[in-house]
């Protein structure tokens, strides 16, 4: 990488990181919180958030610059040169974050808060990490200290949602989500959230209507589609939760569970050989996934493909 590519690269990254409302998005959602949470593949959600807001189109170009080892290596170079460096702390907490390098991410972000106590996206980003460690009352401490020296910052705002979620305060985990929309109309996860949350509660119509939203901001990610599936199916929309489900499923390859919902649509829709090559396929991903194999023993066909 060349150095002078670097710097301007850096120089754009700090414009960004001072505009109002920037936040970096991590890829979070690596832990399940419990609660409302639905069986879709979590992996799926990281896109959500950074999907179709303006600041986070510039944070994946953050992610795209500087996650790499080289990059580290010259975010360090400049706080050598530069150790009160408050931007440098901050995106190479970041890109620690996205490395999996937890702790380091932590130690920076803790930087920048010693260096601008006032910075609320580094609490949200610090926080984000702490719930990812699982470390949720933390987390709580950030989010909430966020949100004190920013009532707008609505990253904050999902952030704690999860956790209300996680502990079943659903009205308190909606409310945060409506703020959160209220702020940023267009931010694909609130929507997801809240569409995660009103499954859980029965609401499938509300949920497949903030599933709906969700996908029309962020096509390309197959967690919403997985979800709206499953409302779709107690709701007894069996071909379009058929359809719904294969969506989910080329998202991820590994989303065994989307093949074997994709196969229950089809015993639904009355199509027993459409069915089969679902489960086979679950199983094919999953041999232990009994579920699939114990559909197939109900059509009474074999778990090898025909």
């Amino acid at each position: 990488m060349k150095l002078a590519w670097f710097f301007m690269n850096l120089r754009n990254v700090r414009n960004l990181l001072r505009r109002p409302g920037f936040v970096i998005f991590l890829p979070m959602f690596a832990m399940i919180l419990g609660g409302c949470q639905s069986a879709s593949n979590i992996a799926s959600t990281a896109s959500l958030g950074s999907a179709t807001s303006s600041s986070a189109k510039n944070s994946n170009f953050f992610r795209s610059s500087f996650s790499g080892d080289q990059n580290l290596a010259s975010l360090g170079e400049v706080l050598r040169q530069s150790p009160n460096d408050l931007d440098a702390y901050n995106m190479r907490g970041a890109a620690y974050a996205e490395k999996g390098q937890y702790q380091k991410a932590i130690a920076d972000f803790s930087k920048v808060i010693q260096l601008k106590a006032d910075y609320a996206p580094a609490y949200v980003s610090r926080g984000d990490i702490y719930l990812r460690t699982k470390q949720v009352d933390s987390a709580m401490a950030d989010y909430m200290q966020a949100l004190q020296l920013s009532p707008s910052n609505y990253s904050a705002y999902i952030g704690r949602s999860r956790i209300y979620q996680h502990q079943k305060k659903t009205a308190l985990a909606v409310a945060d989500l409506n703020k959160a929309i209220d702020l940023i109309p267009d931010h694909p996860s609130a929507y997801y959230y809240r569409g995660l949350i009103r499954q859980y509660l029965g609401e499938h119509d509300k949920a497949i209507g903030d599933l709906d939203i969700a996908i029309s901001l962020r096509p390309n990610s197959g967690g919403p589609y997985y979800d709206r599936g499953r409302s779709r199916m107690v709701k007894g929309l069996y071909k379009l939760a058929y359809n719904d489900f294969y969506i989910a499923a080329k998202d991820s390859k590994n989303n065994y569970k989307a093949w074997f919902f994709r196969g229950r649509a089809a015993e639904k829709l009355g199509d027993p050989k459409k069915a089969a090559r679902a489960y086979r396929r679950a199983l094919s991903i999953n041999p232990g996934f009994t579920a699939a194999g114990k559909a197939l023993t109900r059509l009474g066909v074999s778990s090898d493909a025909a």
